[in-house]
């Protein structure tokens, strides 16, 4: 639990500013503050309530401060500190500064100074961070474990506050409701059921998102089923394809077949008509050379068909040399008979 170690007043009501400051040591488990009239008790829990929130007493702000009259000065620095262990077992020092300023006419200005709280980290290393007053009236209430409304209305109690729960109904409420939180309370309930209608609605959004995005899901799977029966159906097509391809090739070298078969044929074809032509021209020439063969000769070389031609053309060469050796012989008799005609010419003359 938290507890209060020391506290240190310099300048506050009837302790002087001149001094170097009382400190006051708090003992466990109960501390007896005892004092006549004037000497400082209620001062004493007044400074406690100030450094843990920033309250000060009830009516009397610019007399909190010892007077700059009784003091003789123009100005007067006070302050207040506060050792204290938390609930985590750390213990904090708290340092309030105030001053008061007597002004030309007659009035005087309290003014807070700078605030600081001072602490020991996990290596023990000793920290210290300055605060704004505001800052600090709600830092001091968490380290401490109490709320600022405890702080004011039950441990640190003005004795003219103490009839607090005597007053009306209205201002009793106000206090029980600080003290036990109840509009925290009613604010958190108000928050919770706030939270809790968004986070209805987003529950719907998001079960509206998600039946969304589950039937995105379905269409993507839909989706990606057809991409892979197209993408099936695209690899049998390539399949296809590549041997039509194929076959396409094999015809090609078969059409290149029977163009080299069909030039061969057409080839074989203008040698053919060259033949006939060459036939025909023979023909003619047989036909002109039959008509000049004596009609004597003439059935020896009777007009034969194409085989007939053949068997001529076989048998042409000896023939030919039978026909040369008749000439030849012929010729002799023709010579035997000239020479024969000339002596009888002879003899006749």
């Amino acid at each position: 639990m938290t507890s209060i170690d020391k506290v240190y007043i310099q300048g506050i009501r009837s302790f002087s500013p001149k001094d170097e400051g009382t400190v006051i040591e708090f003992y466990k488990p109960l501390t007896l503050i005892v004092g006549t009239n004037g000497a400082g008790k209620t001062t004493i829990i007044e400074c406690l309530k100030y450094i843990t929130t920033g309250k000060f007493p009830p009516g009397a702000k610019n007399t909190f401060v010892h007077d700059t009259k009784i003091a003789g000065e123009r100005e007067v620095k006070a302050q207040i500190k506060l050792r204290f262990t938390n609930v985590l077992k750390k213990t904090h020092v708290v340092t309030r500064s105030l001053q008061l300023t007597q002004k030309p006419n007659g009035k005087q200005e309290l003014k807070t100074l700078e605030s600081a709280i001072q602490f020991y980290d996990a290596e023990g290393t000793k920290r210290s961070h300055s605060s704004k007053c505001a800052e600090l009236d709600k830092e001091i209430p968490l380290l401490l474990g109490v709320s600022k409304a405890v702080l004011e209305n039950v441990i640190f109690c003005h004795q003219e506050d103490s009839n607090w729960c005597l007053g009306d109904s209205k201002t009793l409420k106000e206090k029980f409701d600080d003290i036990f939180a109840a509009t925290r309370y009613t604010k958190a309930l108000e928050a919770i059921k706030k939270i809790n209608k968004e986070q209805t609605a987003s529950i719907k959004e998001s079960n509206l998102k998600l039946e969304n995005l589950q039937n995105l899901r379905d269409l993507s799977n839909n989706l990606k089923s057809e991409m892979a029966k197209k993408q099936k159906q695209c690899e049998d097509s390539q399949l296809k394809i590549s041997e039509k391809s194929q076959l396409e090739k094999t015809k090609q070298e078969e059409l290149e077949q029977v163009k080299l078969k069909l030039e061969s044929y057409q080839a074989i074809r203008n040698e053919i008509r060259k033949l006939t032509a060459v036939k025909d021209q023979i023909l003619s020439e047989n036909e002109k050379f039959y008509a000049k063969i004596p009609i004597e000769f003439r059935k020896k070389y009777e007009k034969v068909d194409d085989a007939g031609l053949e068997k001529r053309l076989t048998n042409f060469d000896s023939d030919l040399k039978n026909l040369k050796d008749k000439k030849t012989v012929l010729e002799s008799e023709k010579k035997e008979l000239t020479k024969q005609i000339e002596q009888l010419l002879g003899q006749l003359a």
